[in-house]
C-alpha cells in the first residue's frame, strides 16, 4: 500500500514562513575548503566541499522575519545573536511533513544543500527518519527529483560525515542531542580517519541549517544549547507543539485552528 499525499494550505504557509525569510537572495552554493591527506580520502588536498551562505545581511533578514511575522499576526521581534526562528503547529498536523518541505523548498529558491535534524531521543529519531523515507517519492515528484541524502548519525561510521561535508547535493544528517552534548562524545573527539579532525569540524564548516524537533526536550539545558551552537548553524529553525521558549515566531497552528481547518 503506497501513501498518497496532497497540499495542505496551512503547511504551505509553514514552508514559506521560513522560505521567504531569505528573500532577495541568489540561488547560490558557497564554497570552503577541506585540507585532507590525498593518501586516505579519493579526493585531492585542494579539493572543495559545499557549505550554506547567508547573502544578505542581518538588517534584510529581519525586515523579511518582521514582514513574515505581519502576514501571520504575530509579535514583531528582533533577532539577536544567532538567527533562531520558532514554527508552532499542533501535534498532528505534520510538523515532520512541513520541515521536510522546507529543506527542498530551500535548496529550490537558494541552493542551501547542509541541514542537521536534532531530536530529542533515539525513538523520535528513528520516527523522523522513517518519515523521510515515506515521502521520498512524493517529495521527489514535487521537486524534479533533486539528488539527496538522508541519513542518521552513527559514531561507527563517520565517513558519513565527510560525506555530508563534501557532497554537492543535499545532505540531510538526522541526531539525537544526546550524541553530541558532551566533550567525550566520538563526534567531538580528533579522528585519524578524519585527518585528526574531530567530525564536528567538517559539520561546523558546513554551515548548517540546524532543525530542532521539540526543543522542549532538546535544547533546555545550558549544556544542550551549547551544543546547539557548536555545529555553527546557519540559523535555528525550532518545530513544536508547546514550545518552552518562543524565539522569533514566525508561523502558529493553535489547536482551535487545527479544529476549524478540519
Amino acid at each position: 500500500m503506497k501513501l498518497k499525499f496532497k497540499n495542505q494550505q496551512f503547511q504551505t504557509d509553514a514552508v514559506n514562513a521560513v522560505a521567504d525569510l531569505f528573500k532577495g537572495q541568489e540561488k547560490s552554493n558557497a564554497s570552503f575548503s577541506i585540507t585532507v591527506d590525498p593518501n586516505m580520502f579519493t579526493f585531492l588536498q585542494n579539493e572543495y566541499g559545499i557549505g550554506n551562505a547567508q547573502l544578505i545581511d542581518n538588517k534584510t533578514l529581519q525586515s523579511n522575519m518582521q514582514d513574515v511575522q505581519k502576514r501571520n499576526n504575530l509579535p514583531l521581534t528582533e533577532i539577536n545573536g544567532t538567527p533562531q526562528f520558532c514554527l508552532e503547529m499542533e501535534t498532528g498536523t505534520g510538523k515532520t511533513y512541513v520541515y521536510t518541505k522546507t529543506i527542498f523548498e530551500l535548496n529550490k529558491r537558494y541552493g542551501f544543500t547542509k541541514f542537521i535534524v536534532v531530536v530529542p531521543s533515539v525513538a523520535i529519531r528513528e520516527g523522523v527518519y522513517k518519515s523521510f523515507q515515506i515521502t521520498q517519492e512524493h517529495f521527489g515528484n514535487d521537486y524534479n527529483n533533486e539528488p539527496n541524502r538522508f541519513f542518521i548519525y552513527n559514531s561507527a561510521k563517520l565517513s558519513d560525515v565527510r560525506q555530508f561535508a563534501t557532497s554537492a547535493n543535499i545532505e540531510i544528517m538526522i541526531i539525537n542531542i544526546d550524541a553530541f552534548k558532551k566533550a567525550e562524545n566520538i563526534i567531538n573527539q580528533a579522528q585519524d580517519k578524519l585527518n585528526g579532525e574531530t567530525a564536528m569540524r567538517y559539520l561546523r564548516d558546513t554551515n548548517p541549517i540546524v532543525i530542532v524537533d521539540e526543543p522542549q526536550s532538546v535544547d533546555n539545558t545550558p549544556k544542550a544549547k551549547e551544543a546547539i551552537a557548536s555545529l555553527n548553524p546557519l540559523c535555528v529553525l525550532r518545530y513544536s507543539a508547546t514550545h518552552r521558549e518562543k524565539i522569533n515566531l514566525l508561523y502558529r497552528l493553535t489547536p482551535v485552528d487545527a479544529y476549524n481547518m478540519g
